[in-house]
């Protein structure tokens, strides 16, 4: 019983903790929030977990999000559109951009 009982306590605290947000990124010259990679994720997500009927591995892709970002270099404006792998349990697996017909494999962002 005791067992049982811990158990219980650390699935409901492993509910109740939210996921850390997602880690900046850099994506050629822009760097992408991590609140909006995770936000992204999020919103696209939510809609899939509802829906789901099947079991996901730990690192499986479960949705991919998208988002447009436009980042400002001297005078110019460019538009990125941001597209945001991740698993079931939200863990963010990659993320990428696009501008100007050119495809950028993004890093999470370093100090």
């Amino acid at each position: 019983m005791k067992i049982f009982s811990l158990i219980s306590f650390a699935a409901i605290l492993n509910h109740l903790t939210p996921v850390l947000a997602a880690s900046d990124y850099d994506c050629g010259p822009a760097r992408i929030p991590g609140s909006r990679i995770q936000n992204a994720y999020d919103e696209a997500h939510r809609p899939k977990f509802q829906a789901n009927s099947r079991t996901y591995e730990p690192r499986e892709l479960f949705t991919v999000g998208t988002y447009e970002h436009e980042h400002q270099e001297d005078t110019e404006t460019i538009k990125f559109i941001v597209k945001v792998g991740g698993t079931f349990e939200r863990e963010i697996l990659w993320v990428k951009a696009f501008a100007n017909r050119e495809w950028f494999h993004c890093e999470p962002a370093t100090v």
